[in-house]
């Protein structure tokens, strides 16, 4: 049988990790508040990067993924040739916009 002292510094024992464990917790949080707070500007960064192929018209986009998924392509070319469309794309938008 354990002893009454026995079991008090059981108790003590189990309630300083139980603190231990509390100071833990408040550091784990403060450091999640921390990182939320050096998250949020990239984020919105991140948001506000302007993806050009967004800007595409959608027949150009889809010539480039018909012409990647036929298959039987080779990589270099398909980029100079994917290149090369975007360039007449942007080249004609330009002018319409000058016009």
């Amino acid at each position: 049988m354990l002893t009454a002292s026995h079991l008090r510094q059981l108790l003590a024992d189990i309630d300083a990790k139980r603190e231990n464990a509390r100071a833990l917790i408040r550091d784990l949080q403060a450091e999640l508040t921390r990182l939320a707070a050096e998250r949020k500007p990239i984020a919105d960064a991140l948001r506000s990067v302007i993806y050009p192929i967004v800007d595409l018209a959608p027949e150009l986009t889809l010539e480039i993924f018909a012409y990647y998924a036929a298959g039987g392509y080779d990589p270099v070319t398909c980029l100079v040739e994917a290149n090369s469309g975007m360039n007449e794309y942007f080249n004609m938008h330009k002018k319409r916009t000058l016009s």
